[in-house]
């Protein structure tokens, strides 16, 4: 029974050359595109996981902040504007 199938599938595709080629090249552009897809959030997650850990080491970090917005002194506070 396969070998039957696998006889028509074979003369299939030699009476119909272009029609074959353009199947296979659509396959294998939507395989590519799924592997993208999959591939490039995973790689962005890590990307984001490492710069993380770079930030949080900084000596600066613990005492002022990323943008340095520290809060000053109780007696030099200022009110923000209204």
């Amino acid at each position: 029974m396969i070998a039957k199938l696998c006889v028509v599938v074979i003369r299939h595709m030699r009476q119909q050359p272009r029609r074959t080629a353009l199947a296979a090249l659509s396959f294998a552009g939507a395989v590519f595109i799924y592997t993208v897809l999959i591939a490039v959030p995973a790689t962005m997650d890590r990307k984001y996981a490492s710069a993380r850990s770079v930030v949080s080491r900084a000596p600066f970090s613990s005492r002022i902040g990323l943008a340095g917005n520290h809060s000053a002194p109780p007696d030099r506070a200022v009110e923000p504007p209204t």
